[in-house]
């Protein structure tokens, strides 16, 4: 069965924006591994986590308004692959992996995946990557997925349309966050000014954790009067006893700012290990 075809100027954008978001997602891994708190490098004394600045929350459109738990078809469970052909001759491939409960994991190229929302609604699918969402009617027949999609990319203006088609590689689901419950679902904020060798930057952060085992990051920053920069990404967790530990895609623990002990005091969280601390709105 052909899975892949040369590409036209549907397909050729197609190719650009998946690689587009193989970048993005390189430096995702970077963010996560800084934490994405402050500029790396920072050596200024005006970044303390109580330093913050009331009522400055993260800007709000279409890709990032609060996300909620999704859900997820048993026809869509598994894993799905679509393929191109680069203008070079060479495959361009992006592999969905749908689970249970409005997860997905998305991979590009064999590099390591990411993991999305996803909600499907009568023949309407979303698939939301933090940087990247696929948004339209989906269809399925046997091992066949037509997706009419509009891609938006939350750096760029406007939007992309065209249709895709994916084909099921296995029933495989891959690793599957547990569900949560308690007082650490919803929307959490933390806001600060920063003065950075004598600019001044105002940083949000925004992460909102979900039942479905999913938690989405948002940091926000402006310089001075200048454009909002918008870094979103999602990470599965578990919030047992009093501890939170952050995973990703394959379920291997990572090394975020927020992994330990964690506390809840009113509408208050704090984190120990970083000692930094997050408001209810």
């Amino acid at each position: 069965m052909e899975k892949g075809f040369a590409a036209g100027g549907a397909e050729r954008r197609t190719i650009i924006i998946m690689k587009k978001f193989k970048s993005f997602f390189m430096t995702m891994l970077a963010v996560a591994v800084c934490c994405g708190f402050t500029a790396c490098g920072d050596d200024d004394d005006n970044d303390e986590p109580g330093n913050d600045e009331p009522g400055w929350t993260p800007g709000s459109t279409d890709m990032t308004g609060i996300p909620t738990a999704g859900t997820t078809p048993n026809a869509l469970l598994g894993e799905w692959e679509f393929s191109e052909i680069d203008e070079d001759g060479d495959p361009v491939t992006m592999t969905f992996r749908f689970k249970h409960n409005g997860v997905c994991s998305v991979n590009m190229d064999d590099s390591s995946s990411t993991l999305a929302s996803c909600n499907a609604s009568g023949n309407n699918l979303r698939i939301d990557m933090g940087y990247m969402v696929f948004d339209g009617s989906y269809s399925i027949s046997g091992d066949k997925l037509t997706y009419n999609v509009k891609m938006s990319y939350i750096d760029e203006p406007g939007s992309f349309t065209t249709k895709i088609t994916l084909y099921k590689v296995s029933d495989n689901t891959g690793y599957e966050p547990a569900k949560v419950s308690g007082a650490i679902l919803g929307a959490w904020y933390n806001s600060f000014e920063e003065n950075l060798n004598g600019e001044y930057y105002y940083i949000g952060h925004r992460i909102t954790f979900l039942s479905n085992g999913l938690a989405q990051y948002l940091q926000t920053e402006k310089q001075g009067n200048g454009d909002e920069e918008l870094i979103p990404f999602y990470f599965a967790y578990s919030a047992d006893n009093g501890v939170i530990s952050t995973y990703d895609a394959n379920g291997n623990e990572t090394n975020m700012f927020l992994n330990g002990a964690y506390s809840i005091s009113g509408n208050e969280l704090t984190f120990a290990s970083s000692g930094y601390t997050f408001t209810r709105k």
